[in-house]
């Protein structure tokens, strides 16, 4: 270090001018300097002896070395995943190969793995490792599958299902319509005008099970009732019976009380009314006509003060006529008169009597005058 002297690439002012040559510090204090190659002395990460990295920079300061690179071709950088760049058959997602290889860069899927469980792994020769009955070891059967892993001993039929109801057009009763989920062998029969069963008939299953001329398929609602069909008539029993797909709001019970207004409960609303009677003393001062007779609690029959039937010689109706009460008092049970109206026919009756006695007596007087 002297005046004049040539500066060195050592962070030192070897010509004593005073000043440090800014290519000679360590800005980033990565132990190079830019002297020395380093291409970035505000980056530790950056200088000759760093490894590329996926971060957009020339870690390693080399220009021809660029981490987005696909080395192998395969469509993938170190960068994007592929974790062996050097290996084309290796990138995210690869099929597993029987390579020893981790094709698909993800470690827990092994190609020498058995998944299935029938004994044999891909590299075995399982050409479906996602179905036990798939193997080189199983008989080729009507699946869908290449079951035996042998594509030159197939049935010599397409092993197809296509609408995926679980009928093959291999099967020794194929599936007659394999764009139909609803047809197939043994499938129920359905109204839909196809051939469900396969059997070579349209809707023949669907037959008139209770013998009323009707069948499911003809509108028949209820076909193990013979009284319910399009052409019955309706009737008072909460059933749809002409399959209209309404039940009439007569034969509806919306109170509850078990009895319908097709039955004389004249106010569906009331649980009281249609099936309870007014002999009830707690109904006969509700304001109902409970009985559905057209009389109201005290003008009811029925109730103690009511018409007619009743042990009180009130009377209540238009006519003024009581039936029950004679004209002085209350009736005799069993009889219909009153216990007055017998004494003054008791009274007559005797006089009557003793007139005839009086007569007889006068005529013989005059015998024995004679």
């Amino acid at each position: 270090m002297y005046p004049g002297a040539t500066e060195e690439c050592d962070g030192l002012d070897n010509d004593c001018d005073g000043v440090v040559p800014v290519a000679e510090a360590d800005g980033d204090g990565d132990l190079w300097r830019l002297c020395d190659g380093d291409c970035n002395d505000s980056a530790a990460n950056v200088n000759p002896d760093a490894p590329e990295i996926c971060d957009g920079q020339d870690n390693d300061c080399d220009s021809t070395t660029n981490e987005l690179a696909d080395v192998d071709g395969d469509g993938f950088s170190n960068c994007e995943g592929d974790c062996d760049d050097d290996a084309a058959t290796v990138w995210p997602g690869a099929p597993e190969l029987c390579d020893g290889l981790d094709n698909d860069c993800d470690p827990t899927t092994d190609e020498n793995v058995d998944d299935d469980g029938d004994g044999l792994s891909e590299c075995t020769g399982d050409c479906e490792d996602a179905e036990s009955t798939v193997n080189p070891m199983a008989t080729e059967a009507c699946d869908g599958f290449d079951t035996d892993c042998d594509p030159s001993t197939d049935l010599g039929v397409p092993e197809l299902d296509e609408d995926e109801d679980g009928s093959f057009t291999c099967d020794d009763e194929p599936d007659c319509d394999d764009d139909d989920p609803d047809s197939y062998p043994g499938a129920p029969e359905l109204c839909d005008g196809a051939d469900n069963n396969c059997d070579g008939m349209f809707d023949d299953a669907v037959e008139d099970s209770d013998g009323d001329g009707f069948s499911p398929c003809d509108g028949d609602c209820d076909d193990t009732v013979q009284a319910i069909n399009p052409n019955a008539l309706e009737g008072c029993d909460g059933v749809d019976s002409d399959c209209d797909g309404l039940v009439p709001d007569d034969e509806i019970d919306g109170d509850g009380d078990g009895g319908l207004p097709c039955e004389g409960d004249c106010d569906d609303e009331e649980p009281t009314v249609g099936t309870a009677y007014e002999t009830e003393s707690d109904l006969c001062d509700d304001g109902l006509d409970n009985d559905c007779d057209g009389d109201v609690d005290d003008e009811d029959d029925d109730c103690a003060d009511g018409d007619d039937d009743d042990a009180t010689g009130d009377d209540d109706d238009a006519s003024g006529d009581d039936d029950d009460i004679g004209v002085d008092g209350p009736a005799t049970p069993g009889c219909g008169c009153s216990d007055a109206g017998r004494s003054r026919g008791s009274a007559l009756l005797l006089g009557l009597a003793w007139l005839a006695v009086a007569t007889r007596r006068r005529r013989a007087l005059y015998s024995i005058a004679a």
